[in-house]
């Protein structure tokens, strides 16, 4: 007779948790061999090496579905392209997080929320103290306008710009004159001057895309938003105003190619 292992027993002894251990149970990925009458399930010896194996699988990031395709198959050719995968999956999760210690090693919590991404995705924006203004009139003058006047009241001040220029756009159309826009800095430290009291703008959750090129290149940019839209339309996401645009790196000396921003697009 089989030596039955109870599956708390099997529990400790693959370290996978007994949720986990049902969970493979319902999905045939590990099926207990022993079932008696009372309804109590066992392991066997043998299958310890599969529970090891299913362990380290987790591990590395497979899926499910993936772990279920390596265990079964016989097909090497099935096995070496899911292991192919799972190795683009991970240099680009080695490379997002290179990013994110970046930006943490500088310890700058606004940075933190622009985290960079070449594809869209979902994260939560929390409130932001900025310096802003909001006029009407057309992008290129408005921009340069309003960010050489925000940042000489910051200087005056004494305050200190804690994250990238966002532009936030609220025209649910495109507008040659008359455009409604607002420029905000975030900042930290007191100013009192009128029209450029700071505010704080509100916790949103919103689409988040990074964009690479020099804004003069249209055509690259409207690609950009064309994957929030997509993004949002595969994610049944109702997309609101005001979109912001954040100016990542935006030095005159870079190449075009190096130019970088984050569209941020609020939903519901």
């Amino acid at each position: 007779m089989k030596y039955k292992i109870p599956i708390s027993t099997f529990s400790r002894l693959t370290q996978l948790t007994q949720k986990a251990l049902r969970l493979y149970d319902k999905k045939e990925i590990l099926t207990p061999k022993i079932k008696e009458i009372t309804g109590y399930r066992y392991y066997t010896i043998d299958q310890i090496d599969v529970g090891i194996k299913i362990r380290l699988l987790v591990n590395l990031g497979f899926s499910l579905s993936d772990i279920h395709q390596i265990l079964l198959s016989n097909d090497v050719s099935l096995i070496e392209n899911l292991f192919e995968k799972q190795i683009n999956k991970t240099n680009l999760l080695i490379n997002e997080l290179n990013i994110a210690k970046k930006i943490l090693l500088k310890k700058n919590i606004e940075e933190v929320f622009t985290m960079k991404s070449e594809k869209p995705i979902i994260k939560k924006l929390p409130k932001i103290r900025v310096i802003s203004k909001r006029v009407k009139g057309t992008y290129e003058e408005s921009i340069n306008q309003l960010t050489n006047e925000l940042t000489f009241i910051i200087d005056k001040y004494n305050a200190k710009i804690t994250g990238p220029v966002a532009l936030l756009c609220y025209d649910d159309e495109y507008k040659e004159k008359n455009a409604d826009i607002e420029v905000a800095i975030p900042i930290s430290g007191s100013i009192e001057q009128g029209n450029y009291e700071p505010k704080k703008l509100p916790a949103t959750k919103v689409v988040s895309l990074i964009h690479k090129g020099h804004p003069s290149e249209m055509t690259k940019l409207l690609k950009s938003y064309k994957k929030i839209f997509k993004f949002a339309e595969k994610n049944n996401l109702k997309l609101i105003l005001p979109d912001r645009l954040l100016f990542i790196k935006t030095n005159p000396e870079l190449k075009n190619e190096d130019f970088m921003f984050e569209i941020q697009y609020p939903i519901e």
